[in-house]
This record gives structure tokens, C-alpha cells and sequence, in this order.
């Protein structure tokens, strides 16, 4: 941009202004409005420059204003794929009703028992299944839900062990027609099994109405779908066969109750007899998939898939006709039957899900979610009244542990948007304002022409709008194509839908921005222009560059607006921390006291940067000290001398640079934040790298030894290259006495008026040594002592200890006195029994176990002390039920993870154990995705920030050199070189940005670490404070490479003019 296009002369004003002189003495609308549209096309003609660089950031803001708003709305669905992936897809489960019997295969003989293998699992209990189509008949669900029918059985899957000729020949049965060859006792010794659930399901109508990954085409007749490790352990891939051990009985159970008399007829027993019978058939491998995490609850693990409507008619074929007297007369009977059984009819798993779930799920308030799904599943309850099932709604309470985080991440968003309207705001203000300052001539030379200060007012409204109206119509239209690339990321990393169109809603809030932003950036340059006499604005001989001003104001007159601002901002504070924040506290209403706690830290970021104002000019001193050394004492004084000159406007763009960078810092902690949370909650959790979790072992029986298997194999030389130590964890110290007939088990302090209820594990004592040693935090514990304290819990004090939360401590006031004592009660309906017990110390947090909660009081205790408790219930060691297998590695990467879980999880499959694993780097690669989606979310935000930012120091920086004009003419004409008056105002902006920076990085890293330390305290997560070097310090090379450029191009363009001509020009 030169000075020509810059400053017009008298001259060119005249000339082009003349024309208009009838429009302006007439002054009516229609000509008013032609003269101000003139104008402004002669304006963007001649600044071609300030008119893209305003109409790029109002685009910008609205553009992103849109944008931002739909990923708000969408944003808790990030969380909600994590959830899902141990809940599945799945907003109410509901399931059929049990109760027991009591037949055992030992009424059948030995020959029977032979062909389960040891431990297979015995069906004792009897199914009220679930009828789909009298359900839809009869309208009981009529609350306009997405409805699928499954029915699912604990099952025995058979394969090759170890690649066994004989087990691989005993699954090619079916070629050669030898349907009873399955039965055979040798196929038990000669392959492997393992349990596993088997799922029959409709593809057909779980493709229509969810939940989980789509199958498509659907499963074949004699197919299934399985797992990686179920694969893995069978020694099969697609299309080779393995067998299915699967019981009939409940099904035949309902068939002999439909044909009651004839069944009764052909075998003279009852519906009820019908127990304990089994099918075992071939199947083909389909497919073979990771997980099935978001088609099943429970995270989907060991699970196979299977067609309703072929499952029988395959199945069938293998039908047993001798295992059973019932079936001496009914084989046929019920093979024919059972092959046109309509599984729809026989379900013992309705899944419900909300028709709108993606909306619902977008709510990131969760009490208000939980209250939505929570009245949705009541309806689904009324709707089958008196029918006996039982409901799970596990997708809420996996959300449960996350909902501080989805909060936090739709406030930051929302915050986000306020940030980018204000820096918008920062941008087209310094541009209007440098449009006045630099146009101060010509505005006079209208003035002389007739035109009034109200009409130069109109006419830098127009201006202002000729710019907002294109703006918002392109921010829009862009929106559209970001939108895409952005739900297509989303797609890709969290199978989250987001409509590619915004929505009417977020098209007005962007709309809104985009009007409000040339609003209320208009208003300071307004009193600028209309503040202007005529004197000074045809004042061409001073410069109007400089640092002192003289401001004459009139008590009578003027209105003192700082102080008015300054009140309101006070009062708003004032209700929000006297009203707001009780109601929220009162209320419970966590969503209200972060957006408070938010906005106070937002306010505390610009008071910050506000108040480092006040040092910038000193930290620039410095820097240009140190910065330029071994330049001349002359150099480093001109530099000095320009900041002082700019100071003003300077300050404008080092406080937008300065807020954006402590900007950035809010975002990549608050990322990190929300990252942070949700690998800590399930780390917390499980607390170890690896967790084995022992099946079927909680649940009031007492265990079957199979611990001690797998201890001694943990313990054995094949395992000690990989796993450095491991640590067990009991069941729940209240299921195990169930057995004796106590319903719940409470501590209470001595005079029994306080009671919680609690759950009481025992432990081995090295469990801290081998858990994660990021979530040992002790309350109170023996200092003095070099041990855990569950180490201590095996010490004759121990005998008569336990390790209690810090809530509990802190409620029964206990301490590590002798005297400091608490009871432990068994409570049934008729007496209660009552253990005196010490505390041994207390946690703040442990790995495995949840003391953060106050609502159920975690307490640990040694193992022998859990026996004596459990009384009767546990006769000697060999009946612990030991729950899960905490395991350290000796070294920390996900290869050796993977290996370790492969031995075990093979030596339980050979001893028929059934065991679910827990891998930390298998999580790690999971929450990878969604860091990712929240990275490029937050990555994106920075960039247009930091672009807004630059466009306010491109325009700062020019400006300084148009106005300094004949300041350069005079510099030139007393002999200094182009080249050094160029590095003379490159070297103010690279100053400029370097101190802003240091301040910034500063105020942001304060509030960055107390934003951090918040989060901590509502979440009770150990979640710490990570300072983004590398994003600060790539952030500061753009914005130096950035000013740098902006001022060596105008330094440049006008010391290529000869000096006559520029000092013809500025006169």
C-alpha cells in the first residue's frame, strides 16, 4: 500500500467530492444513502486491504460462531462413545425374570455329566421369557420406541486346542452326516472350550432401529459372528467351524406348556420337568470382530452372534434323542416345533431404545439426561405392567463417572464463543478506528463540502454494514463445507452424526454475532469521529503520531462511562456470586456453578492481561535491551522512542495478542482436562495395567478354588519374564454373608446414631504396590512407619483394623488412637451382629477402589480377618471368593501387556476358567480417538483465534508506518538508510510480540493451573496441569514471522518513494 493510495491529496478530494455537493446541501434519505454507498465503494477501492481484513474476520466469526455452536450440541456425544463402550448402545435393558431350581445333572448319571467337561455351566434357574409379539400386539410399549428382541444364554463354545487333528476332525461330523458324533466324550479331552454369552438376535430389525454396528448381509444359517479372542482360543478363523454346547430346555419348557396334554400324554411328567437338556451343534465362523462394545452391554466380551429365524433350524439337526426319558416319545415333537419357534416370542432381552436418542444424548446436563431416560424407561415399565422383568439402565450409570467432563467441555465451548465475539470485537474496532484516525483529512474536507458530523457518523455505519451484510451470508455459507469436514472427522473417531446444514437456531446466534460485532466495535470509533473538530481534522503540518494527548473535559456535560461500566460489571459480579451461586449450591445445579466458576476464571483472564498492561512498556524496554545488544545506542533509542509513540495503539493489539495467547493456554488445559478425566476414571477403577476379573465368582456362593489355579500360574516360571507381581481383590464382603442370611452390612460409630452402608474387600498386602501409584493418596496413616498401610492390616493390629475412606475418618471423627473406634454391623430382619474395629489409616483415593464417594463407604481389610467375618459362609481358603487379579509388568508397554494376557487368558481356557481381562494400553489406544476429536476440535478454535489476532497486529502494525509517514521523510532526508528504517519497525513489532507473549504465557499459565486445580476439586481426579510449550512456542513464531512481515512490506513500499514526493504527498 502506498502513501498515494493512502493520503489523497486536497486536490483528488476536491475533485471527487464536488460532484456530490447537491446530494449534500439537499440532504435527503435517498441522496444521503447514494452519496454514503459512493463513498464507501471509493473506500474499498482505494483500501482494498482493511475492507478484507475486516470482512475475513466478521466471516470468520460468524462462520464460527455456527460452526461452534452445532459441535456444543454435539459435544457430550464424544462421551458418550467412551460410555458406550462398555454399556453398548443400549438406553434400557430390560430382562426377563429368574428364579431357581433346583435339578443338578447328577439325576441323569455319570454318562451325562461326561459330556459337559468340568465346570461347564448347569442351568438352575428357570426364565419367564418375554412374548415380542404380544408386547407389539397388544400395544404395551406404545411410548414410541426403537424396540429389538434378543435372547441370550451363557453357553460352552468348543474348538481345537493346540491345532488337534482329532477335535478338528470331530467338528467335520456334519459332512459326513454323523449328527451324533457331536455327543461324543472324546470331543471334551480333544478340544478346547470356553464359555461365552450366544446372542440371537434379528439383524434385520437391529439394523433399523440400532443399537451398535451394522450387519449387513445378515448372518447365514449355521454361521456365526465371534470375537478376536474367542477366535484366538478356539484356533479358528472365517469360514471353519467350532461347536456350541447350547441348553433347550426353557424353550421346551414353554413348547410342552403350550401342548400341555399331549405332552403330558407322551411322557407322564409336567412343563416344569423339562430341565437341563442340551443341543450341541457345528457352526461356521462369518466374521470375526474386535469387540462388540456397542452392540452389547457389559462391554461386549467373549460373545458370539447368531439369526433368530435360522438359529433352530439348524440347530435341530443335532437334537438329542437319548439323554432324556422325557424324550423317548417327543423327539420329533419337539424338533419340529422347535425349528418354527418364533424367538420374537421366546426373548429374555428387549432392548429399548429412545427414538431420539442422539438428541437426548446432546443434552450435556446429565441430571437433566438421567431424568429423560429415567421418566422414558418408567413408561417402558408401565407399558408392560404386570409382566415379571427387571431393567438396567447401564449407559446412564457408565455416564455417571463423566458427567463433570461433559459439562466442563459444553461451558469451555460456549466460553469459546464469547472469546472469538470479543477478539472479532478488538479486530473491527482497531480497524474503524484506524479508519478515522487515518482519514481525519477527508472527513474534514467533507465537513467544509456541508456534510454534518451526524452524516459522518451515517457514514461510517454504512461502510460498517457494507461489509456485516456480506459477511454474515458468507460466514454462513461456509459454515455449511466446514461443518462437513468436521462431522465427517467426528464420524471417523466417534460415529457421531452431526448435520452438515446449521440449524435455524445456531444460524440466528450466528447471525446475531455477526450484527452485534460491527455494533459494538462501532462505538468507540463513533465518539472518536463525532469528538473531532474541523481545525484538527485539516490539520495536515503536525503529525498524528503521538504519545501525549490533552483531554478537556466538563463535569456539567460529559457522562463518566468507565465508571458507569465499571459499576454495572461490579453489580453483575455481585449477583452472580450473592444469588447465583447459593442457588446453584442449594440446588445441586452443577452446570450453573461451573458456567459461574467459568466466567469468574474468564474475568480473571482479562483483569490479568489488563492489568499487565501497565508493565508492557517496561517488559519492552528490556526485551529491546537484551534483544538488541550489539546494536547501536541510536537503534535501540528509535526503537524505544516508536513504542513510546505507538503506546496507545500498541497497547490495543499486545492486550488482544497477549489475551489470546492465555487463550490458547484455557484451551489446551481444558482439553487436556477433559482427556485427563476420562482416562483417569477408568484407570481409577481397575487401578493396575492388567485386571483379571474372575467370572460368576460374586454371587452368594463361595468360590471354587479357581483362584489358586491362577495363582499359582502367576506365581510360575513360564510367567515370571513378564509379570513383576500381582495382588487379589475379594468379592464384596455383603455378598458373602448373604449366606448367612444378613441382608446389608453398615458401619456405624459407637453410639450407633450415624450409619453408612458399606462394601468391605479383602486384599493382599502389597495391593498398593502393585497398583498405579498415581492414585495412592492417603488421608491419614502411620508416618512413622516404612509400610502400606495394608501391609499394616496383617499385623496384630491390623487383625482388628480397616482401611477406611476420608469421609468416613472425617464423619465418625476417628483417629489412629487405640481408643478411636468404629462397629461394623451384619443387619438382617431379626438380629444384627456387631464387630468392634480400629482404623488403620484412611484414603483420599486408592487404585481399584472408589474413597472419593461419600455415599458407600469403601473400607479394605486383611484376608484372614475377611474369613473370620464371613463365619460360616467360607469354610477354609480354597472358598475365597476372590473377585479380581490386580498385575504389574515388569515392563511398561503395551506389547508385554498383550503377551501376558495371552498366557493367562490361554492357561484359563485349557483349565475351563472364565475370566474377563482389563487392559490399561488397550484404553489408551481407545481414549487416542477421542483426543483426538477433542484436539482437532480445540486445535481448529486456536487457529482462527490466533488468525483474528493477527489481522488486528497486520493492522496495527501498518498503521504505525502510514501515520509515521513524514516522520520516515525526515529520517530519510537526514540521511538514514532504507534498510535500516525497514529493521527499525520490524524490530518494534518482534518486540511488541515477544513481550506480549512473556506476558501472556505468564497470566495463562496462572489461570491455565487454577482452571486445572478446579477441575480437580469437582471431579476428586488427580487431573494436573500441563503447560503447552510446544503450542505457545509455535504460536509465537507464526505471530513474529507474522508482524515482522506486516511491517517490513509498508517500511518498505514507502522508503522506495523518493522524499519529495512523500513530503508532496503528506502536505
Amino acid at each position: 500500500m502506498n502513501p498515494q493510495e493512502t493520503k489523497p491529496s486536497v486536490d483528488e478530494f476536491q475533485l471527487d467530492y464536488l460532484k456530490e455537493r447537491d446530494f449534500l446541501s439537499r440532504h435527503s434519505f435517498t441522496s444521503s444513502l447514494s452519496f454514503y454507498f459512493k463513498s464507501s465503494g471509493r473506500e474499498i477501492t482505494r483500501r482494498k486491504t482493511f475492507y478484507c481484513l475486516a470482512l475475513l474476520s466478521c466471516v470468520l466469526v460468524v462462520m464460527t460462531t455456527a460452526v461452534a455452536q452445532s459441535v456444543v450440541d454435539n459435544a457430550p456425544l464424544i462421551f458418550l462413545k467412551q460410555a458406550q463402550r462398555t454399556s453398548g448402545e443400549i438406553d434400557v435393558l430390560i430382562y426377563s425374570h429368574k428364579y431357581p431350581r433346583n435339578e443338578s445333572f447328577t439325576e441323569f448319571g455319570p454318562e451325562i455329566q461326561k459330556l459337559f467337561g468340568p465346570d461347564s455351566p448347569v442351568r438352575q434357574e428357570r426364565e419367564i421369557l418375554l412374548n415380542g409379539t404380544v408386547i407389539e400386539q397388544t400395544n404395551q410399549l406404545n411410548i414410541h420406541a426403537d424396540i429389538s428382541y434378543r435372547y441370550t444364554q451363557r453357553i460352552n463354545l468348543i474348538g481345537g486346542k493346540e491345532n488337534n487333528s482329532s477335535c478338528f476332525e470331530a467338528l467335520k461330523l456334519e459332512e459326513s452326516g454323523d449328527y451324533e458324533g457331536v455327543y461324543s466324550p472324546n470331543i471334551m479331552k480333544n478340544c478346547a472350550y470356553k464359555e461365552a454369552d450366544l446372542v440371537l438376535l434379528n439383524t434385520a430389525r437391529e439394523n433399523e432401529v440400532g443399537p451398535g454396528t451394522i450387519i449387513n448381509p445378515r448372518i447365514p444359517a449355521g454361521s456365526a459372528i465371534i470375537d478376536k479372542s474367542i477366535a484366538e482360543m478356539l484356533g479358528v478363523r472365517v469360514g471353519e467351524q467350532f461347536l456350541i454346547q447350547f441348553f433347550v430346555d426353557a424353550h421346551m419348557e414353554y413348547i410342552a406348556e403350550d401342548n400341555e396334554e399331549f405332552f403330558t400324554a407322551q411322557t407322564g411328567c409336567k412343563p416344569q420337568d423339562v430341565s437341563n437338556i442340551f443341543i450341541r451343534f457345528p457352526v461356521k465362523v462369518y466374521q470375526i470382530w474386535n469387540n462388540f462394545a456397542s452392540k452389547l452391554p457389559d462391554g461386549g466380551q467373549t460373545c458370539a452372534l447368531m439369526e433368530q429365524e435360522t438359529f433352530y433350524a439348524h440347530a435341530v439337526k443335532y437334537f438329542p434323542d437319548r439323554w432324556s426319558p422325557i424324550l423317548k416319545n417327543t423327539t420329533e415333537f419337539f424338533k419340529r416345533k422347535l425349528a418354527d419357534l418364533n424367538l420374537t416370542e421366546y426373548s429374555n432381552n428387549v432392548i429399548v431404545n429412545h427414538p431420539h436418542r442422539m438428541k437426548v444424548y446432546t443434552d450435556p446436563n446429565l441430571d437433566t439426561l438421567r431424568f429423560t431416560i429415567e421418566k422414558f424407561a418408567e413408561q417402558a415399565a408401565l407399558a408392560l405392567g404386570v409382566l415379571p422383568f427387571e431393567m438396567r439402565l447401564d449407559l446412564l450409570e457408565s455416564l455417571e463417572p463423566l458427567k463433570f467432563a461433559v459439562l466442563f467441555l459444553g461451558i469451555l465451548l460456549n466460553v469459546i464463543i464469547m472469546v472469538l465475539f470479543g477478539q472479532s470485537v478488538m479486530v473491527i474496532y482497531n480497524l474503524l478506528l484506524v479508519k478515522v484516525e487515518t482519514k481525519t483529512f477527508e472527513m474534514g474536507v467533507l465537513r467544509t463540502l456541508g456534510l454534518s458530523q451526524t452524516g459522518i457518523i451515517e457514514l461510517i455505519i454504512v461502510q460498517t454494514l457494507i461489509f456485516v451484510i456480506p459477511a454474515i451470508c458468507l460466514g454462513l455459507l461456509s459454515s455449511i463445507p466446514f461443518l462437513s469436514i468436521i462431522g465427517e472427522f467426528l464420524k471417523e473417531k466417534l460415529h457421531a452424526d452431526i448435520d452438515a446444514t446449521p440449524s435455524l437456531q445456531n444460524i440466528f446466534y450466528a447471525c446475531l454475532v455477526g450484527l452485534l460485532v460491527p455494533v459494538v466495535s462501532s462505538i468507540a470509533p463513533l465518539i472518536s469521529a463525532s469528538g473531532q473538530s474541523l481545525v484538527s481534522a485539516l490539520d495536515t503540518v503536525h503529525s498524528k503520531a503521538t504519545s501525549v494527548f490533552i483531554d478537556i473535559q466538563s463535569g456539567s456535560k460529559k457522562l463518566p462511562w468507565v465508571r458507569i461500566t465499571f459499576s454495572l460489571l461490579t453489580i453483575t459480579l455481585g449477583v452472580a456470586i450473592y444469588y447465583l451461586l447459593p442457588l446453584s449450591l442449594l440446588s445441586f445445579n452443577v452446570g450453573l456453578i461451573l458456567s459461574i466458576f467459568f466466567w469468574i476464571l474468564l474475568g480473571m483472564l482479562l483483569g490479568l492481561v489488563l492489568l499487565s498492561m501497565n508493565v508492557q512498556h517496561l517488559v519492552e524496554r528490556n526485551i529491546v535491551r537484551i534483544l538488541f545488544c550489539f546494536a547501536s545506542d541510536s537503534f535501540r533509542n528509535l526503537v524505544v522512542k516508536n513504542l513510546v509513540t505507538h503506546k496507545i495503539r500498541n497497547q490495543k493489539t499486545a492486550t488482544m495478542y497477549a489475551l489470546t495467547l492465555g487463550f490458547i493456554i484455557l484451551l489446551v488445559v481444558g482439553y487436556s482436562s477433559i482427556i485427563d478425566s476420562l482416562e483417569i476414571v477408568n484407570k481409577q477403577s481397575v487401578g493396575a495395567q492388567i485386571e483379571i476379573t474372575l467370572g460368576n465368582a460374586c454371587y452368594n456362593q463361595p468360590g471354587n478354588g479357581d483362584y489358586l489355579k491362577i495363582d499359582k500360574f502367576l506365581n510360575s516360571k513360564n510367567m515370571s519374564e513378564v509379570v513383576d507381581s500381582f495382588a487379589w481383590i475379594t468379592c464384596g464382603l455383603r455378598e458373602v454373608v448373604r449366606m448367612n442370611e444378613f441382608q446389608a452390612v453398615e458401619v456405624t460409630n459407637i453410639g450407633r446414631f450415624y450409619s453408612e452402608n458399606a462394601d468391605i474387600f479383602g486384599v493382599t498386602p502389597n495391593i498398593f504396590d502393585v497398583g498405579l501409584k498415581e492414585f495412592y493418596k492417603p488421608g491419614i496413616v502411620n508416618e512413622s512407619s516404612s509400610y502400606y498401610p495394608t501391609e499394616e492390616l496383617y499385623s496384630i493390629k491390623g487383625s482388628q483394623s480397616g482401611l477406611v475412606s476420608e469421609h468416613f475418618r472425617v464423619s465418625l471423627d476417628l483417629n489412629l488412637e487405640p481408643n478411636s473406634t468404629y462397629m461394623l454391623k451384619f443387619v438382617n430382619e431379626d438380629y444384627q451382629e456387631a464387630h468392634e474395629f480400629r482404623m488403620i489409616g484412611s484414603m483420599r483415593m486408592a487404585p481399584g477402589f472408589e474413597f472419593q464417594s461419600d455415599e458407600v463407604v469403601n473400607m479394605l481389610i486383611s484376608i484372614p480377618t475377611y474369613m473370620r467375618l464371613a463365619g460360616s459362609a467360607i469354610k477354609d481358603y480354597t472358598e475365597l471368593p476372590m473377585s479380581r487379579a490386580l498385575i504389574k509388568l515388569r515392563q511398561e508397554d503395551h506389547q508385554s501387556a498383550e503377551a501376558a494376557i495371552k498366557k493367562i487368558v490361554g492357561f484359563c481356557n485349557e483349565n475351563g476358567i472364565h475370566i474377563e481381562t482389563w487392559n490399561y494400553y488397550d484404553l489408551s489406544d481407545s481414549l487416542e480417538q477421542n483426543d483426538h476429536a477433542i484436539q482437532g476440535i480445540f486445535a481448529t478454535i486456536q487457529v482462527i483465534s490466533m488468525i483474528l489476532c493477527l489481522f488486528s497486529l497486520i493492522t496495527t502494525m501498518s498503521t504505525n508506518i502510514i501515520e509515521q509517514s513524514k516522520e520516515i521523510a525526515v529520517l530519510r532526508a537526514i540521511g538514514l538508510e532504507k534498510g535500516t528504517i525497514v529493521r527499525l519497525y520490524c524490530a518494534e513489532a518482534v518486540v511488541l510480540v515477544t513481550a506480549s507473549s512473556i506476558l501472556g504465557a505468564i497470566i495463562g499459565g496462572v489461570v491455565g493451573w487454577s482452571m486445572a486445580e478446579q477441575g480437580a476439586i469437582f471431579t476428586l481426579l488427580p487431573i494436573g496441569f500441563q503447560f503447552p510449550t510446544l503450542p505457545l512456542i509455535l504460536v509465537f513464531v507464526i505471530a513474529t514471522v507474522s508482524g515482522v512481515l506486516s511491517s517490513y512490506y509498508p517500511a518498505k513500499r514507502i522508503c522506495n518513494n523518493q522524499i519529495a514526493e512523500i513530503i508532496r504527498v503528506l502536505n
